[in-house]
């Protein structure tokens, strides 16, 4: 039912398929998203971005539920 889809500048954008309308903007990232999954319950997604973080988003509710940064290493 819904599409997903991340930006360069951080942003990530819920689209509803059958109403071809964005239903959420999240923005908590700082740098390009570069993976996206959503759950199949259609409530929860993660969000990776460049800014070496990934975040887990209750999409009712539009907020972050958990978040890892990576402090050391890795790109």
């Amino acid at each position: 039912r819904f599409i997903v889809t991340g930006g360069m500048g951080g942003d990530v954008r819920v689209w509803d398929i059958r109403k071809r309308d964005m239903v959420s903007h999240l923005k908590e990232h700082s740098m390009a998203i570069t993976g996206l999954a959503l759950f199949e319950d259609d409530v929860h997604l993660v969000s990776c971005s460049r800014d070496k973080s990934f975040l887990c988003w209750e999409l009712r509710t539009e907020r972050r539920i958990a978040s890892h940064i990576q402090r050391m290493g890795g790109e």
